[in-house]
């Protein structure tokens, strides 16, 4: 039943408790024992002796939330129940959930992809009533969501093209048809010579002292891509910002990755961004040129080449593998049309001895214990 389905606008919170956990099939002495837990998980105070009536619907949905999490359901359908909660709420209900999922089945229906690729296995896409994917994991689900949403916003010419594309001759760089991105490494301390002679020592090198290392970026055969076709990416490059050339790159490098697209008409207002997701297919970091401030430029005419250059100082990731995908757009980033969206345009894995326990770390963190003669007071 939906969260709240029951409840009594006139009854107090509590009384509400034992009418709402009682539709849900338990007795009134379960209720007694779990009553203190319905309480502390809901954390509203002294409004459990006021009338629901006076609640907001944040306040409703904690009381409701906090006694299915109290009746040892089998089987828990979430639909868009997180939408509303202060955000410790909202973390107190996903660890909820996540322990939950361990022993029994969960079904989420919510438009956030985030929350889907953190607590799902497996997803299905229902678009105007029909369901335009079977059951498939959950990032090949979002990516088909992301497609059919923008096929969904009257943006003709939206398909699946599968061809890689042919980089402009006046591009220089890494064509997308090439099977390994060169990517640097740039630890001034060793010369190409070690470089070129020495290459696993010094992979091992990097990794014994605690540093993620970044292999090599490989071209993905199988990436989606959808989009208008009235501009194509040509090329993606990811390099330090020094000369020195390998295929691997550390954590606290600065880098740059580059992105051009070849316009096949007139574009105005185009957006170039890219972004670094996880296996999950959780975005870890990106950009587009709109959010920066220079995606601005009224026209760019038929033929001509949109590039675009983004540097960073990259973090430390945890150990697993990662994909690259990027996409040139038009217009704003509230109102656009992609013209070229690339799924997974390539990957590389991270590897480390040193684990990183969130999404990313900064790659200059220093932690210390600082003593002190007298205790606090």
């Amino acid at each position: 039943m939906e969260l709240g389905s029951g409840f009594n606008p006139e009854f107090t919170g509590i009384e509400n408790i034992y009418l709402y956990a009682s539709l849900l099939g338990l007795k009134k002495q379960e209720i007694n024992a779990r009553l203190d837990s319905i309480l502390g998980f809901a954390d509203i105070g002294d409004f459990t002796q006021q009338p629901v009536k006076t609640y907001s619907s944040g306040m409703a949905v904690r009381l409701a939330f906090a006694v299915v999490a109290n009746v040892d359901a089998d089987i828990l359908i979430v639909d868009e129940a997180l939408s509303v909660g202060d955000v410790f709420f909202v973390q107190k209900c996903m660890r909820f959930i996540n322990n939950f999922k361990e022993n029994n089945s969960l079904i989420l229906v919510t438009h956030d992809t985030q929350t889907v690729l953190s607590v799902c296995t497996h997803g299905l896409v229902l678009s105007e009533g029909k369901m335009i994917t079977g059951k498939t994991e959950s990032k090949a689900a979002i990516d088909e969501y992301t497609r059919d949403y923008y096929k969904n916003n009257e943006i003709a010419g939206c398909t699946q093209d599968t061809q890689k594309t042919a980089m402009a001759n006046e591009t220089p760089g890494t064509a997308l048809e090439e099977s390994t991105i060169r990517i640097t490494q740039g630890d001034a301390s060793l010369d190409s010579t070690t470089y070129a002679t020495t290459l696993e020592r010094i992979l091992d090198k990097i990794i014994q002292s605690g540093h993620a290392v970044h292999t090599n970026m490989i071209v993905n055969s199988d990436s989606g891509e959808f989009g208008t076709n009235e501009c194509k990416i040509v090329l993606l490059s990811v390099s330090n910002m020094d000369s020195t050339k390998s295929a691997l790159i550390a954590e606290g490098e600065k880098i740059a990755v580059e992105i051009a697209a070849q316009c096949l008409t007139d574009i105005a207002l185009p957006i170039i961004g890219f972004a670094i997701r996880n296996s999950n297919g959780q975005a870890i970091l990106g950009e587009n040129t709109f959010q920066t401030g220079y995606g601005k430029q009224s026209v760019y005419e038929k033929g001509s080449v949109i590039r675009a250059r983004f540097t960073f100082t990259l973090p430390r990731l945890a150990p697993g593998k990662y994909s690259v995908h990027a996409a040139v757009a038009r217009g704003t980033q509230d109102d656009h049309v992609q013209m070229h969206y690339f799924h997974d345009i390539c990957a590389f894995e991270v590897i480390s001895l040193k684990p990183c326990h969130a999404l990313t770390c900064p790659s200059d963190m220093i932690s210390e214990i600082l003593t002190s003669g007298n205790a606090y007071s």
